[in-house]
């Protein structure tokens, strides 16, 4: 307590408010149960999950025009995709296999730098691999890969 008694008032304010702060974070996470990792798309023994998510968008050339387009591709095979293309179907075990890979590639990998998305378009991907999950807002430390994938999903 002498510690305290010894800061000016500039120093006891901010550090009762850094003290509320961590309180206030710590009953959120504690309230809401979550971490940063957390959603309900997230493995479970019987329950199917996402592995890989995308969105691309962009600015429509013509009113009216779709220009986006979503994927979302599940553990099990299904593959549901919808915006400009609208597709469902379920790919084989070997395609999934060579995604899995990939993916699994992908997660290994650490981007070198920080990347800046294109002003015209819009790339979003959610990656799952076990209990691990990586969101990539342009993916081009990775495009390779996701090309790849993308590549896969499109040829079934």
């Amino acid at each position: 307590m002498g510690f305290f008694l010894k800061l000016n008032k500039f120093k006891k304010l901010l550090l009762v408010a850094c003290i509320f702060a961590l309180g206030l974070g710590i009953y959120y996470y504690v309230s809401t149960g979550l971490t940063p990792q957390t959603n309900q798309n997230m493995p479970q023994e019987d329950k199917d999950y996402v592995i890989f998510e995308s969105y691309v968008g962009g600015r429509p050339r013509r009113p009216g025009e779709v220009y986006s387009q979503n994927t979302e591709l599940y553990n099990s095979g299904k593959l549901i995709m919808w915006g400009f293309t609208n597709r469902e179907t379920t790919l084989d075990k070997k395609t999934m296999a060579k995604i899995k890979r990939l993916i699994s590639a992908i997660m290994k990998k650490r981007a070198p730098y920080p990347e800046h998305q294109p002003h015209d378009v819009s790339f979003r991907y959610t990656l799952r691999s076990g209990d691990k999950t990586k969101y990539l807002q342009y993916g081009g430390h990775y495009r390779t890969e996701l090309n790849k994938i993308e590549e896969l999903i499109t040829s079934e």
